[in-house]
């Protein structure tokens, strides 16, 4: 983005992991995120969808060929973000015999719950020390 006044480049900043610069609109500054700017300017939006998705799912590649006008809940929905999110909130946990010995390793507590029918935050206390038991196994979360 280049400034018409002085025709320098202006500085752009990180803000919210999205690229940003600030435009004066002969009152003030306000910022403006570069994505947008290249939607508004360069891509086509005959629905008048109002978010910009970009499709590599890389907030930094603001290229034309990487930006796409869309809807909320596809912008939400697209790509591998959910499956991202739910991989770093979720815990790995064990399944041990009251004798100690180890049943079965699960990817999360939900996991565990679908394959045992065992509730699912009777688990997680077992696994917190809350209890000693859950559904007559052991539970222990993977360190």
């Amino acid at each position: 983005v280049k400034s018409v006044k002085h025709n320098k480049t202006l500085k752009k900043e990180l803000r919210r992991n999205y690229w940003s610069v600030q435009l004066f609109d002969g009152k003030r500054y306000k910022h403006f995120s570069i994505h947008r700017l290249v939607g508004i300017h360069f891509i086509s939006n005959p629905n008048n969808l109002p978010y910009i998705n970009h499709i590599d799912e890389n907030k930094l590649n603001n290229c034309v060929n990487n930006l796409e006008w869309c809807t909320c809940s596809y912008n939400i929905n697209y790509g591998t973000g959910i499956t991202r999110s739910k991989e770093k909130r979720s815990k790995c946990v064990q399944q041990f015999s009251k004798e100690l010995k180890l049943l079965c390793s699960y990817v999360s507590v939900s996991e565990a719950e679908r394959k045992t029918g065992i509730y699912n935050p009777n688990i997680v206390k077992c696994c917190k020390g809350e209890r000693k038991t859950a559904g007559g196994y052991i539970w222990k979360y993977t360190e």
